[in-house]
C-alpha cells in the first residue's frame, strides 16, 4: 500500500523539476522503494522465523502429549488386567 502511494506521487515529485534535477529526484525515488522493499523484506523473514518457532514449540508440544496420552493409556490396559485377575 505504501510502495503505491509513492509510485503514484512519483508525478509530483518529477514536477519538482525547478528545484531539483530530474535524475537526482528520479534517484531519489528508487532510494526511498529500494530502502522499504528492503525494510519489508527484513520484517518478512523476522515474520518467518516467530512461524517456525510458534511450529516447533507446537510439534514438541503435541509430540509430549501423544506420549501421555500412551502412558495413560498402557496404566489403563494395566489397571483393567488387574482388575480381571482380581476377579479370577
Amino acid at each position: 500500500m505504501h510502495l503505491q502511494r509513492l509510485i503514484n506521487t512519483r508525478d509530483q515529485w518529477v514536477r519538482r523539476r525547478s528545484k531539483k534535477d530530474c535524475a537526482e529526484v528520479e534517484l531519489m525515488l528508487v532510494w526511498r522503494l529500494y530502502t522499504i522493499c528492503g525494510q519489508k523484506r527484513e520484517s518478512d523473514v523476522e515474520k518467518e522465523q516467530k512461524k517456525e518457532e510458534r511450529y516447533n514449540k507446537s510439534y514438541t508440544l503435541d509430540k509430549e502429549r501423544l506420549e501421555l496420552e500412551k502412558e495413560g493409556l498402557k496404566l489403563k490396559k494395566r489397571g483393567l488386567q488387574m482388575r480381571q485377575e482380581v476377579w479370577i
